[in-house]
Protein backbone atom coordinates (compact mmCIF):
# COMPACT_ATOMS: atom_id res chain seq x y z
CA UNK A 1 0.00 0.00 0.00
CA UNK A 2 1.13 3.39 -0.73
CA UNK A 3 2.53 5.77 1.83
CA UNK A 4 0.10 8.55 1.04
CA UNK A 5 -3.27 6.26 1.08
CA UNK A 6 -1.59 4.87 4.52
CA UNK A 7 -1.19 8.76 6.21
CA UNK A 8 -4.63 9.11 4.77
CA UNK A 9 -6.24 6.30 6.78
CA UNK A 10 -4.63 6.68 10.01
CA UNK A 11 -5.76 10.61 9.17
CA UNK A 12 -8.88 9.73 8.80
CA UNK A 13 -9.28 7.48 12.07
CA UNK A 14 -7.95 9.86 13.79
CA UNK A 15 -10.69 12.42 13.44
CA UNK A 16 -13.78 10.01 13.16
CA UNK A 17 -12.67 8.60 16.80
CA UNK A 18 -13.03 12.00 18.04
CA UNK A 19 -16.91 10.59 17.59
CA UNK A 20 -15.95 7.28 19.83
CA UNK A 21 -14.03 9.83 22.17
CA UNK A 22 -17.28 11.56 22.57
CA UNK A 23 -18.81 8.61 23.55
CA UNK A 24 -16.72 7.51 26.37
CA UNK A 25 -16.41 11.45 27.64
CA UNK A 26 -20.19 11.97 27.44
CA UNK A 27 -21.35 8.81 29.36
CA UNK A 28 -18.69 8.77 31.66
CA UNK A 29 -18.62 12.35 32.91
CA UNK A 30 -21.82 11.76 34.86
CA UNK A 31 -19.57 9.66 37.36
CA UNK A 32 -18.11 12.19 38.68
CA UNK A 33 -20.41 15.71 38.21
CA UNK A 34 -23.50 13.13 40.05
CA UNK A 35 -21.75 13.98 43.14
CA UNK A 36 -22.34 17.49 42.58
CA UNK A 37 -25.05 17.75 40.57
CA UNK A 38 -26.92 15.68 43.28
CA UNK A 39 -26.20 17.77 45.69
CA UNK A 40 -27.24 20.97 43.80
CA UNK A 41 -30.77 19.98 43.04
CA UNK A 42 -31.36 17.55 45.62
CA UNK A 43 -31.93 14.95 43.66
CA UNK A 44 -33.32 11.19 45.23
CA UNK A 45 -32.66 7.82 44.19
CA UNK A 46 -34.83 7.47 41.23
CA UNK A 47 -34.25 11.12 39.83
CA UNK A 48 -29.91 10.13 40.12
CA UNK A 49 -30.64 6.50 37.68
CA UNK A 50 -32.49 9.21 35.56
CA UNK A 51 -29.98 11.28 34.98
CA UNK A 52 -27.44 8.60 34.20
CA UNK A 53 -29.63 6.33 32.05
CA UNK A 54 -31.46 9.47 30.00
CA UNK A 55 -28.33 9.10 27.75
CA UNK A 56 -29.02 5.38 27.68
CA UNK A 57 -32.31 5.77 26.27
CA UNK A 58 -31.05 8.28 23.51
CA UNK A 59 -27.92 6.21 22.62
CA UNK A 60 -30.86 3.01 22.23
CA UNK A 61 -32.87 5.86 20.15
CA UNK A 62 -29.55 6.74 18.19
CA UNK A 63 -28.51 3.19 17.36
CA UNK A 64 -31.50 2.88 15.74
CA UNK A 65 -31.34 5.28 13.20
CA UNK A 66 -27.47 5.12 12.93
CA UNK A 67 -27.02 2.18 10.65
CA UNK A 68 -30.32 3.85 8.24
CA UNK A 69 -28.28 6.54 7.92
CA UNK A 70 -25.25 5.48 7.37
CA UNK A 71 -26.53 3.56 4.95
CA UNK A 72 -29.23 6.02 3.25
CA UNK A 73 -26.74 9.25 3.24
CA UNK A 74 -23.52 7.84 3.65
CA UNK A 75 -20.97 7.13 6.52
CA UNK A 76 -19.23 10.36 6.42
CA UNK A 77 -22.60 12.71 6.06
CA UNK A 78 -24.18 10.86 8.96
CA UNK A 79 -20.86 11.89 10.94
CA UNK A 80 -21.61 15.55 10.25
CA UNK A 81 -24.79 15.53 11.66
CA UNK A 82 -23.41 13.78 15.08
CA UNK A 83 -21.46 16.32 15.60
CA UNK A 84 -24.21 18.79 15.73
CA UNK A 85 -25.82 17.26 17.98
CA UNK A 86 -23.12 16.99 20.30
CA UNK A 87 -22.25 20.39 20.15
CA UNK A 88 -26.56 21.38 20.87
CA UNK A 89 -26.16 18.66 23.88
CA UNK A 90 -23.56 20.52 25.35
CA UNK A 91 -24.77 23.71 25.20
CA UNK A 92 -28.44 22.54 27.42
CA UNK A 93 -26.19 20.62 29.72
CA UNK A 94 -24.73 23.07 30.98
CA UNK A 95 -27.41 25.49 31.65
CA UNK A 96 -29.65 26.05 35.30
CA UNK A 97 -32.48 24.46 34.75
CA UNK A 98 -33.06 21.21 35.06
CA UNK A 99 -35.34 20.06 32.41
CA UNK A 100 -33.25 21.23 29.82
CA UNK A 101 -30.25 19.56 31.30
CA UNK A 102 -32.05 16.24 31.07
CA UNK A 103 -33.11 16.76 27.09
CA UNK A 104 -29.78 18.22 26.78
CA UNK A 105 -28.27 14.96 28.07
CA UNK A 106 -31.19 12.49 25.84
CA UNK A 107 -29.51 14.56 22.53
CA UNK A 108 -25.84 13.65 23.35
CA UNK A 109 -27.18 10.21 23.81
CA UNK A 110 -28.49 10.24 20.72
CA UNK A 111 -25.35 10.88 19.02
CA UNK A 112 -23.34 8.85 20.82
CA UNK A 113 -25.89 5.79 19.81
CA UNK A 114 -25.14 6.93 16.37
CA UNK A 115 -21.28 6.69 16.80
CA UNK A 116 -21.33 3.85 18.35
CA UNK A 117 -22.37 1.77 15.00
CA UNK A 118 -20.81 4.29 12.10
CA UNK A 119 -17.33 4.71 13.84
CA UNK A 120 -16.39 1.53 13.56
CA UNK A 121 -18.22 0.80 10.43
CA UNK A 122 -16.63 3.64 8.38
CA UNK A 123 -13.37 2.60 9.70
CA UNK A 124 -13.72 -1.45 9.26
CA UNK A 125 -14.41 -0.40 5.53
CA UNK A 126 -11.59 1.74 4.90
CA UNK A 127 -9.19 -0.49 6.42
CA UNK A 128 -6.53 -2.84 5.15
CA UNK A 129 -7.46 -6.36 6.40
CA UNK A 130 -3.84 -7.15 7.87
CA UNK A 131 -4.87 -4.50 10.02
CA UNK A 132 -7.99 -4.12 10.47
CA UNK A 133 -8.44 -5.25 14.11
CA UNK A 134 -6.16 -2.94 15.50
CA UNK A 135 -7.22 0.26 13.09
CA UNK A 136 -10.90 -0.68 14.53
CA UNK A 137 -10.03 -0.67 17.52
CA UNK A 138 -9.16 2.47 17.54
CA UNK A 139 -12.34 3.05 18.08
CA UNK A 140 -12.82 1.71 21.24
CA UNK A 141 -9.11 3.17 22.08
CA UNK A 142 -10.95 6.69 21.62
CA UNK A 143 -13.92 5.76 24.03
CA UNK A 144 -11.72 4.49 26.99
CA UNK A 145 -9.23 7.86 26.19
CA UNK A 146 -12.60 9.70 26.81
CA UNK A 147 -13.66 7.79 29.71
CA UNK A 148 -10.18 8.40 31.10
CA UNK A 149 -10.22 12.13 30.52
CA UNK A 150 -13.74 12.63 31.48
CA UNK A 151 -12.55 11.64 35.44
CA UNK A 152 -9.42 13.63 35.08
CA UNK A 153 -11.88 16.39 33.93
CA UNK A 154 -13.81 15.44 37.11
CA UNK A 155 -11.07 15.00 39.27
CA UNK A 156 -9.31 18.77 38.65
CA UNK A 157 -12.08 21.17 37.40
CA UNK A 158 -14.66 20.12 40.67
CA UNK A 159 -17.46 22.16 38.81
CA UNK A 160 -19.82 20.28 37.19
CA UNK A 161 -20.71 22.96 34.68
CA UNK A 162 -17.34 23.02 33.16
CA UNK A 163 -16.99 19.18 33.10
CA UNK A 164 -19.58 18.88 31.54
CA UNK A 165 -18.84 22.31 28.92
CA UNK A 166 -15.35 20.00 28.25
CA UNK A 167 -17.47 18.28 25.57
CA UNK A 168 -17.34 21.32 23.24
CA UNK A 169 -13.48 21.26 22.60
CA UNK A 170 -13.74 17.80 21.21
CA UNK A 171 -17.33 17.98 19.15
CA UNK A 172 -15.65 21.11 17.25
CA UNK A 173 -12.40 19.07 16.29
CA UNK A 174 -15.07 16.01 14.80
CA UNK A 175 -16.65 18.63 12.56
CA UNK A 176 -14.06 20.85 11.55
CA UNK A 177 -11.78 17.75 10.93
CA UNK A 178 -14.68 16.00 8.69
CA UNK A 179 -14.12 18.65 5.86
CA UNK A 180 -10.83 16.70 5.82
CA UNK A 181 -11.97 13.44 4.66
CA UNK A 182 -13.52 11.33 1.68
CA UNK A 183 -16.80 8.60 1.80
CA UNK A 184 -15.94 4.72 2.49
CA UNK A 185 -15.69 3.36 -1.07
CA UNK A 186 -18.00 0.38 0.23
CA UNK A 187 -20.73 2.62 0.77
CA UNK A 188 -19.81 4.75 -2.67
CA UNK A 189 -19.78 0.83 -4.41
CA UNK A 190 -23.69 -0.09 -2.48
CA UNK A 191 -25.06 2.80 -3.64
CA UNK A 192 -24.16 1.47 -7.52
CA UNK A 193 -25.25 -1.94 -6.91
CA UNK A 194 -28.80 -3.15 -7.30
CA UNK A 195 -29.72 -5.55 -4.21
CA UNK A 196 -32.40 -7.85 -3.41
CA UNK A 197 -35.72 -6.21 -2.11
CA UNK A 198 -34.44 -5.40 1.63
CA UNK A 199 -36.09 -7.76 3.54
CA UNK A 200 -35.03 -10.94 1.36
CA UNK A 201 -31.82 -10.00 1.94
CA UNK A 202 -31.68 -9.44 5.52
CA UNK A 203 -33.42 -13.02 6.32
CA UNK A 204 -31.21 -15.06 4.16
CA UNK A 205 -30.20 -17.70 6.49
CA UNK A 206 -26.42 -16.75 6.72
CA UNK A 207 -27.63 -12.86 7.55
CA UNK A 208 -29.25 -14.01 9.85
CA UNK A 209 -26.64 -16.58 11.80
CA UNK A 210 -24.48 -13.42 11.04
CA UNK A 211 -26.63 -11.38 13.12
CA UNK A 212 -27.62 -13.48 16.33
CA UNK A 213 -23.90 -13.48 16.89
CA UNK A 214 -23.59 -9.63 16.59
CA UNK A 215 -26.53 -9.13 18.79
CA UNK A 216 -25.36 -11.86 21.10
CA UNK A 217 -21.92 -10.19 21.84
CA UNK A 218 -23.31 -7.08 21.72
CA UNK A 219 -25.84 -7.90 24.65
CA UNK A 220 -23.03 -9.77 26.34
CA UNK A 221 -20.38 -6.54 26.55
CA UNK A 222 -23.09 -4.99 28.57
CA UNK A 223 -24.68 -7.52 30.82
CA UNK A 224 -21.04 -8.73 32.09
CA UNK A 225 -21.32 -5.30 34.28
CA UNK A 226 -18.93 -2.75 32.63
CA UNK A 227 -20.54 0.14 33.03
CA UNK A 228 -21.94 -0.66 36.07
CA UNK A 229 -18.49 -0.04 37.13
CA UNK A 230 -17.81 2.73 34.60
CA UNK A 231 -20.76 4.90 35.69
CA UNK A 232 -21.43 4.07 39.38
CA UNK A 233 -17.55 3.49 40.29
CA UNK A 234 -17.49 6.16 42.59
CA UNK A 235 -20.69 5.37 43.97
CA UNK A 236 -19.42 2.09 44.65
CA UNK A 237 -16.00 3.08 46.55
CA UNK A 238 -18.55 5.32 49.11
CA UNK A 239 -20.99 2.87 49.42
CA UNK A 240 -18.00 0.16 51.12
CA UNK A 241 -15.77 2.58 52.49
CA UNK A 242 -15.72 6.59 53.53
CA UNK A 243 -14.17 7.87 50.84
CA UNK A 244 -14.88 11.60 50.06
CA UNK A 245 -16.15 13.04 46.72
CA UNK A 246 -13.00 13.34 45.77
CA UNK A 247 -11.09 10.56 46.99
CA UNK A 248 -13.74 8.26 45.09
CA UNK A 249 -13.19 10.48 41.66
CA UNK A 250 -9.46 9.93 42.03
CA UNK A 251 -9.56 6.30 42.17
CA UNK A 252 -12.18 6.30 39.01
CA UNK A 253 -8.90 7.82 37.40
CA UNK A 254 -6.42 5.24 38.32
CA UNK A 255 -9.09 2.68 37.00
CA UNK A 256 -9.81 4.62 33.93
CA UNK A 257 -6.05 4.58 33.33
CA UNK A 258 -5.64 0.91 33.65
CA UNK A 259 -8.85 0.13 30.92
CA UNK A 260 -6.77 2.91 28.44
CA UNK A 261 -3.38 1.68 29.43
CA UNK A 262 -4.58 -2.26 28.70
CA UNK A 263 -6.60 -0.81 25.32
CA UNK A 264 -3.55 0.17 24.07
CA UNK A 265 -2.13 -3.31 24.74
CA UNK A 266 -4.80 -4.90 22.98
CA UNK A 267 -4.28 -3.34 19.85
CA UNK A 268 -1.02 -5.19 19.08
CA UNK A 269 -3.04 -8.31 20.29
CA UNK A 270 -6.01 -8.71 17.79
CA UNK A 271 -4.37 -9.47 14.44
CA UNK A 272 -1.93 -11.40 16.36
CA UNK A 273 -3.48 -13.73 18.91
CA UNK A 274 -6.89 -13.44 17.09
CA UNK A 275 -10.32 -12.28 18.25
CA UNK A 276 -11.92 -15.77 19.58
CA UNK A 277 -9.22 -16.64 21.96
CA UNK A 278 -8.92 -12.76 23.51
CA UNK A 279 -12.73 -13.30 24.27
CA UNK A 280 -12.60 -16.38 25.85
CA UNK A 281 -9.34 -15.43 28.06
CA UNK A 282 -11.10 -11.84 28.98
CA UNK A 283 -14.77 -13.53 29.67
CA UNK A 284 -12.81 -16.10 32.14
CA UNK A 285 -10.90 -13.56 33.92
CA UNK A 286 -13.84 -11.19 34.41
CA UNK A 287 -15.81 -13.67 35.85
CA UNK A 288 -12.97 -14.54 38.12
CA UNK A 289 -12.56 -11.36 38.84
CA UNK A 290 -16.05 -10.33 39.56
CA UNK A 291 -16.45 -13.45 41.67
CA UNK A 292 -13.49 -11.86 44.16
CA UNK A 293 -15.21 -8.31 44.11
CA UNK A 294 -18.32 -9.65 45.33
CA UNK A 295 -16.67 -11.95 48.25
CA UNK A 296 -14.20 -8.98 49.23
CA UNK A 297 -17.90 -6.96 50.02
CA UNK A 298 -19.71 -9.71 51.05
CA UNK A 299 -17.38 -10.61 54.37
CA UNK A 300 -16.05 -6.56 54.13
CA UNK A 301 -12.39 -7.60 53.81
CA UNK A 302 -10.86 -4.48 52.81
CA UNK A 303 -11.28 -1.32 50.38
CA UNK A 304 -7.56 -2.84 48.92
CA UNK A 305 -8.81 -5.88 47.46
CA UNK A 306 -11.90 -4.19 45.94
CA UNK A 307 -10.09 -1.80 43.94
CA UNK A 308 -7.32 -4.83 43.08
CA UNK A 309 -10.52 -6.89 41.71
CA UNK A 310 -11.89 -4.11 39.82
CA UNK A 311 -8.39 -3.12 38.39
CA UNK A 312 -8.25 -6.47 37.60
CA UNK A 313 -11.95 -6.90 35.95
CA UNK A 314 -11.20 -3.38 33.70
CA UNK A 315 -7.91 -5.12 32.22
CA UNK A 316 -9.84 -8.13 31.13
CA UNK A 317 -12.55 -6.11 29.77
CA UNK A 318 -10.05 -3.58 27.79
CA UNK A 319 -8.12 -6.46 25.76
CA UNK A 320 -11.44 -8.64 25.16
CA UNK A 321 -15.04 -7.54 25.41
CA UNK A 322 -13.98 -4.15 25.33
CA UNK A 323 -12.85 -3.51 21.53
CA UNK A 324 -13.41 -6.78 19.84
CA UNK A 325 -17.24 -6.95 20.06
CA UNK A 326 -17.30 -3.45 18.28
CA UNK A 327 -14.84 -4.93 15.75
CA UNK A 328 -16.74 -8.31 15.50
CA UNK A 329 -20.02 -6.36 14.34
CA UNK A 330 -18.16 -4.30 12.13
CA UNK A 331 -16.63 -7.19 10.58
CA UNK A 332 -19.32 -9.99 10.16
CA UNK A 333 -22.37 -8.72 8.05
CA UNK A 334 -22.37 -8.57 4.26
CA UNK A 335 -22.41 -5.23 2.74
CA UNK A 336 -26.14 -5.72 1.43
CA UNK A 337 -27.32 -5.09 5.19
CA UNK A 338 -24.00 -4.03 6.89
CA UNK A 339 -25.50 -0.14 8.34
CA UNK A 340 -28.05 -1.48 8.88
CA UNK A 341 -27.11 -4.84 11.02
CA UNK A 342 -24.71 -2.52 12.79
CA UNK A 343 -27.20 -0.58 13.89
CA UNK A 344 -29.39 -3.64 15.35
CA UNK A 345 -26.56 -4.97 17.05
CA UNK A 346 -25.85 -1.51 18.27
CA UNK A 347 -29.01 -0.79 19.61
CA UNK A 348 -29.10 -4.58 21.29
CA UNK A 349 -26.18 -2.98 23.46
CA UNK A 350 -27.44 0.11 24.13
CA UNK A 351 -30.59 -1.31 25.15
CA UNK A 352 -28.73 -3.98 27.49
CA UNK A 353 -26.32 -1.29 28.85
CA UNK A 354 -29.85 0.70 29.99
CA UNK A 355 -30.94 -2.22 31.19
CA UNK A 356 -27.73 -3.06 33.56
CA UNK A 357 -26.98 0.75 34.71
CA UNK A 358 -31.16 2.01 35.59
CA UNK A 359 -31.44 -1.14 37.30
CA UNK A 360 -28.22 -1.33 39.16
CA UNK A 361 -28.68 0.71 41.89
CA UNK A 362 -32.29 -1.07 42.78
CA UNK A 363 -30.73 -4.27 42.58
CA UNK A 364 -28.10 -3.72 44.92
CA UNK A 365 -30.33 -2.80 47.14
CA UNK A 366 -32.40 -5.68 46.40
CA UNK A 367 -29.72 -8.24 46.85
CA UNK A 368 -26.54 -6.38 48.38
CA UNK A 369 -23.53 -5.60 46.69
CA UNK A 370 -21.68 -8.77 47.02
CA UNK A 371 -24.32 -10.82 45.66
CA UNK A 372 -25.19 -8.57 43.18
CA UNK A 373 -21.72 -8.58 41.89
CA UNK A 374 -21.76 -12.41 41.78
CA UNK A 375 -24.38 -12.69 39.37
CA UNK A 376 -22.23 -10.52 37.28
CA UNK A 377 -19.81 -13.07 37.37
CA UNK A 378 -22.03 -15.61 36.13
CA UNK A 379 -23.27 -13.74 33.30
CA UNK A 380 -19.49 -13.50 32.04
CA UNK A 381 -19.33 -17.40 32.84
CA UNK A 382 -22.35 -17.63 30.06
CA UNK A 383 -20.73 -15.17 27.80
CA UNK A 384 -17.68 -17.95 28.05
CA UNK A 385 -19.61 -20.52 26.62
CA UNK A 386 -21.26 -18.56 23.79
CA UNK A 387 -18.22 -17.09 22.40
CA UNK A 388 -16.81 -20.76 22.83
CA UNK A 389 -20.25 -22.00 20.72
CA UNK A 390 -21.48 -19.28 18.48
CA UNK A 391 -18.46 -16.90 17.77
CA UNK A 392 -16.24 -17.15 14.85
CA UNK A 393 -12.33 -15.91 14.44
CA UNK A 394 -11.95 -13.46 11.94
CA UNK A 395 -8.45 -12.42 12.41
CA UNK A 396 -6.94 -12.25 8.48
CA UNK A 397 -10.16 -12.80 6.68
CA UNK A 398 -11.78 -10.56 4.02
CA UNK A 399 -15.47 -9.31 3.95
CA UNK A 400 -16.20 -12.61 1.57
CA UNK A 401 -14.32 -15.33 3.10
CA UNK A 402 -16.73 -14.23 6.15
CA UNK A 403 -19.74 -14.11 4.50
CA UNK A 404 -18.88 -17.84 3.26
CA UNK A 405 -18.01 -19.03 6.60
CA UNK A 406 -21.65 -17.97 7.49
CA UNK A 407 -22.67 -19.98 4.03
CA UNK A 408 -21.00 -23.04 5.20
Amino acid sequence: MKKENILYILLACFIVSFGSFLFGFNTAVISGALLYITDEFHLNFFQEGLLVSILILGAVFGAFIGGILADKFGRRLTLFFVSILFLLGTTLVIGKIFLFFLFGRFIQGIGVGIVSSVVPLYISEISPIKYRGALVSLNQLAIVLGVCISYLVDYFLLDWRMMLGFAYIPSLFLFLGLFFIKETSAFLEKKKKKFLDKKEVFFKKENKKALFVGIGISVIQQITGINVVIYYAPKIFKLVKSFDHSQAIFIAVILGIVQFVMTIFSLFLIDRVGRRKLLLFGSLGMAISMFFLGFAIELGIGANIIILSLISYISFFAISLGPIAWLLIAEIFPLSIRGRAVGIAALSNWGANYLVSFSFLPLMGLLGAGKTFFLFSLISVFSFYFIKKRVPETKNRSFEDIQEFWKK
